[in-house]
């Protein structure tokens, strides 16, 4: 049984998608056209629902209203939703950030160029259905753009990818463990670092423009003026600051703390993005900032000015 759901979203536009009703269980099961979306989980009325991403794959539903019946065809229900960016955990996750200098990463710059299936190998036992994810990435990269090859351009997507579950998702773990002391947890990481950040290598760098990133909660204390700062992860930016409005990054109300970067570095990964209508904006690991000042217009917002800076001796071996 095939039936359509028109949603309303909140930006004025209707997104018509085909839903199959699996009549076994009382869950509608959303067609999936094409298995590189990510899927989240949400309730609705009694029953929960499979979202697919296929006419709106930046966009992932959050909120749902009551049914408008009022304003349903028939044999249509509509529903009104919030929307929120795929990728707003990384434009906040540095507060996962160990806020102390830790030893080079290094090894990966001696490591020779490889397939990205040769490149996630060592990964299978870490990163759970990377095999799957891989093959999505490189049936999507074959027509690369900014010179890259095939295999560097999807190894850039393979990072932007979303798993169902964020902890189980490639950048999760690989900037979990790009944090943490023990730097031999990188070791399996070197033939896919060595890929991707050829791949980054060959974009641009974003020079004198500022970027945004935003987390709840007051972190004034860890960014006093003067300070130089690493942030070790992949760290992820908007160059839309209204973006951050979105409850899952800064929201509207309670403390909450906004990061203004100027870049040196930044890459732009829209091209290579499996959302490449985020924009979203890539800064390398081990890349230094200095806190250039801060700002409190309200009580509970606090606004902290970074410009990114060269280390004394490198932290991140260039590839």
């Amino acid at each position: 049984m095939i039936a359509n759901l028109c949603f309303n979203v909140l930006n004025g536009h209707d997104y018509w998608l085909p839903l199959t009703l699996n009549t076994s269980d009382p869950l509608l099961k959303w067609q999936d056209p094409s298995p590189l979306l990510n899927l989240r989980y949400i309730g609705l009325s009694n029953y929960n629902y499979k979202i697919n991403f296929y006419n709106i794959r930046t966009l992932a539903i959050t909120n749902l209203a009551p049914p408008l019946a009022s304003t349903a065809s028939a044999g249509e229900k509509r529903y009104l939703v919030c929307i929120t960016s795929i990728y707003a955990h990384r434009v906040s996750d540095m507060i996962e950030e160990p806020n102390r200098m830790m030893l080079p990463i290094e090894g990966y710059a001696q490591q020779p160029l490889v397939s990205l299936e040769k490149a996630i190998a060592p990964l299978i036992l870490i990163v759970p259905d990377i095999e799957r994810k891989t093959w999505l990435a490189i049936e999507n990269s074959k027509t690369p753009a900014d010179g890259l090859t095939s295999g560097e351009s999807a190894s850039i997507m393979l990072y932007s990818m979303e798993w169902n579950k964020k902890e189980e998702s490639l950048y999760y773990i690989l900037n979990s463990t790009l944090r943490k002391e023990k730097r031999d947890l990188l070791q399996p990481w070197f033939l896919y670092l060595k890929l991707m950040l050829t791949g980054l290598g060959k974009l641009p760098s974003i020079i004198g423009r500022t970027f945004f990133r935003g987390v709840k909660g007051d972190f004034s204390k860890n960014y006093q003026q003067g300070n130089k700062i690493v942030w070790w992860g992949f760290s992820s930016c908007t160059s839309t600051i209204n973006v951050l409005e979105q409850e899952e990054i800064l929201g509207k109300t309670g403390v909450r703390t906004l990061f203004a970067i100027e870049s040196k570095s930044a890459k732009d990964i829209r091209h290579h993005s499996i959302y490449p209508d985020e924009n979203e904006i890539l800064f390398l690991p081990a890349t230094q900032f200095e806190v250039i000042g801060q700002y409190q217009p309200s009580k509970n917002v606090f606004i902290i000015q970074l410009q990114e800076t060269e280390p004394l001796y490198p932290l991140r071996h260039p590839v």
